[in-house]
């Protein structure tokens, strides 16, 4: 599907004339009109329309009823599969129509999906500001909400409230296990993709391991770094959770605001602070150790309070508009 299906040049054509080629084995059901000559791979079936069809809506006819799918345990489009498929013919004036007017809709999603790409960058951006407006060490808001202290995760949680997630390898895993294992694809930025697919342990696991279960309002943090550090806060899920080693998490407390905390580990200087932190050539990644030792310039905690209502309801305005 990559470069229009282009493997690479040939000084010999087989096929002259306008056509449509269909990818039969591994990523099947692509179809793609070709207009210049060309010669077709292997597992690649070539079809010509007679010339009462027009060529555009007969790929349309192919987008909409040919089977697709990845993989090697899909199966192949084969030539008799395709001879055999029924497909809707009307008259040629009508295929020019219905073309032209699925070619204008699939401009205008290709428009509302640019629009909305672009709605949702400028979102993220606007959240990057409100949060470095608030928790940037040279802010002129901290007056607002008065001074903050010089701390670090080190000194403000408790030993018993923070910690790494466990050792899980692919044999440790129970598919009837009595444990979700939360993983780095469940932490999103600011949100947790619940929605994503669970891996499992057992209880003889959990307790031979002495691990550590996640439970609700659990603050999670991806210490594998792409180009940010993503920060979550465990939602209710009606199940018992673990998580993974590259995971650090932190217990809620009334010593500090969770989502308070979240917001300043997500803030852009806090995350300048981590990248420089963090190590690896291919992906970075901060060490727990180091984590807890970057400064902090922490609110009061009724203060965290009022500024973590603020940033949800912030935000919430920005998700409404995108929306």
């Amino acid at each position: 599907m990559e470069n229009d299906g282009i493997y690479g040049f040939t000084d010999v054509s087989t096929i002259d004339e306008p056509s449509i080629t269909i990818s039969a084995r591994g990523t099947i059901g692509y179809s793609k009109i070709r207009n210049e000559p060309y010669m077709p791979i292997v597992r690649l079936i070539s079809v010509i329309p007679i010339d009462d069809v027009d060529i555009e809506y007969l790929n349309f006819v192919f987008e909409a009823l040919l089977e697709k799918g990845e993989g090697t345990s899909t199966l192949q489009l084969t030539i008799p599969y395709l001879k055999e498929k029924l497909i809707p013919v009307p008259s040629h004036i009508i295929q020019i129509k219905i073309a032209s007017l699925i070619k204008n809709v699939e401009a205008l999603i290709y428009k509302i999906q640019s629009n909305s790409k672009e709605q949702s960058l400028l979102a993220e951006s606007c959240k990057d500001k409100i949060l470095e407006t608030i928790f940037a060490e040279n802010s002129s808001y901290k007056s607002y909400y008065g001074e903050r202290k010089n701390m670090t995760l080190e000194a403000l949680i408790n030993k018993d409230k923070i910690g790494d997630g466990d050792w899980v390898l692919s044999e440790n895993m129970d598919e009837r296990g009595e444990y979700s294992l939360i993983q780095l694809k469940h932490i999103g930025k600011g949100c947790y993709q619940g929605y994503k697919s669970y891996n499992h342990v057992n209880n003889d696991f959990f307790i031979s391991n002495n691990c550590s279960e996640i439970k609700e309002n659990y603050l999670l943090i991806n210490r594998l770094i792409a180009d940010s550090m993503d920060v979550c806060i465990t939602p209710k899920l009606g199940f018992r959770t673990i998580t993974s080693v590259d995971v650090c998490w932190i217990a809620p407390d009334s010593a500090y605001n969770q989502k308070y905390l979240m917001y300043y580990l997500l803030s852009p200087s806090f995350q300048k602070e981590v990248l420089i932190k963090a190590s690896g050539s291919t992906r970075k990644r901060i060490s727990k150790k180091n984590l807890i030792k970057i400064p902090l310039f922490i609110h009061d905690r009724k203060i965290q309070d009022i500024i973590a209502e603020k940033i949800e309801n912030a935000f919430k305005i920005l998700e409404t508009i995108i929306s």
